[in-house]
């Protein structure tokens, strides 16, 4: 029990960071989201923390706003989230 509340406090802390903080300050949308993405897949190494998907939905976030003219990155961004979104969840049943 203590473990899982010890996780459940490190994930809300870093998505507290991440859509108060990191999300709102971005400019460059598309860059942003590719950004935030690249982090989310590497996070996908400490699955367990719940990070990866804060990562992936911030940029999808930002993918998704971004996406309103067309952009690269933004569709590569969001293409990643959905990657690293499937991966840490196959993972917390797998893994």
């Amino acid at each position: 029990m203590r473990q899982w509340l010890i996780v459940l406090a490190i994930s809300a802390v870093v998505t507290v960071i991440v859509f108060w903080f990191i999300v709102p300050r971005i400019d460059n949308r598309p860059r942003g989201a590719l950004i935030l993405a690249i982090i989310g897949a590497v996070t996908v190494v400490v699955f367990w923390l719940g990070i990866p998907v804060v990562f992936a939905g911030a940029a999808a976030l930002l993918a998704l706003e971004a996406r309103r003219t067309p952009s690269t990155a933004a569709t590569a961004a969001l293409v990643l989230a959905a990657l690293t979104t499937i991966a840490a969840v196959l993972l917390a049943f797998v893994g």
